[in-house]
């Protein structure tokens, strides 16, 4: 007997009487996703069930009138809708708040984290507190206590809600600073020649030249005022951050430089920053 022959159904292809058919149920499969997508979208998203309860707010320190707003907003939305724009605009009047952003924790819970500007200086001439972005943070109270003072020779530095010219310049080096060095900063302000020049208590000055490269100049700059080998300038030129040069005979402080009332020294402080290796040895000091 021969092998018995099995056989296969042959492949149903609809009729072209049944695509209209199929048409209308695809169109209906498609209204009932918009809808459903609809219902999402304003209906379960914003249920009780998923609202806001317990906000936490990082990195606004001691800014509570932001973190109070923030709350505030946040307790309005749910964890299926966050708005940040609405975040936003709750802090959008206050200078000291850079950026906000918003972590939903399913069901009730939001966290804020709030990137906060730093005052940096205060430029004497208009009165002003500003960020190293040139930001106004205030504009009553005068210089708080420890805060380097920006003495500049522009007419008015001020320019709506930011300030311009050579205070701003002198503003974004201050924003690079080293904590280990901010505590030695006695004043800072522009040259025509030298550009932004920072003195720092005791007569040293450090010239920037530009703004560009502050941070990389600050590490020039600490890497020189560590250097064991330095033991009197006048100055460090840290116009090329590669080079720096420390020369010049100490003297007594120019006058739009001088710090609050310290004992003069003059020789350069010394500040435990350790030298940063991929800089070359600073240039010996000049006569």
């Amino acid at each position: 007997m021969g092998a018995a022959v099995r056989s296969v159904p042959r492949p149903r292809i609809p009729s072209p009487l049944r695509w209209p058919v199929l048409k209308r149920r695809l169109l209906v499969a498609g209204a009932l996703a918009a809808l459903l997508f609809a219902g999402y979208h304003f209906w379960l998203r914003n249920l009780s069930l998923v609202a806001i309860e317990e906000v936490t707010i990082r990195g606004a320190g001691q800014n509570g009138t932001a973190e109070a707003a923030l709350r505030e907003a946040a307790l309005e939305q749910t964890t299926l809708n966050v708005d940040r724009a609405a975040l936003e605009a709750a802090v959008a009047a206050d200078p000291t708040v850079r950026t906000i952003s918003a972590t939903p924790d399913f069901p009730h819970g939001l966290q804020i984290d709030v990137d906060l500007r730093e005052p940096v200086g205060y430029v004497k001439s208009a009165g002003v507190v500003v960020a190293g972005d040139g930001v106004i943070l205030s504009r009553e109270g005068g210089r708080p206590d420890g805060l380097t003072a920006i003495k500049v020779r522009d007419e008015d530095p001020v320019k709506g809600a930011l300030i311009s010219g050579g205070a701003l310049q002198v503003a974004r080096v201050l924003a690079a600073a080293p904590a280990e060095l901010v505590p030695v900063i006695g004043a800072a302000t522009t040259d025509p020649d030298q550009g932004v020049v920072v003195g720092l208590k005791g007569g040293l000055e450090l010239r920037f030249g530009g703004a560009a490269g502050a941070q990389e100049k600050w590490i020039a700059a600490a890497a020189v005022l560590a250097d064991p080998g330095l033991e009197t300038a006048a100055y460090i030129d840290l116009t090329v951050a590669e080079r720096p040069v420390a020369g010049g005979v100490p003297g007594l402080p120019e006058e739009e430089l001088a710090a609050e009332p310290t004992e003069p020294a003059a020789v350069a402080p010394v500040v435990p920053v350790e030298p940063t290796e991929t800089l070359p040895a600073p240039a010996p000091a000049g006569p």
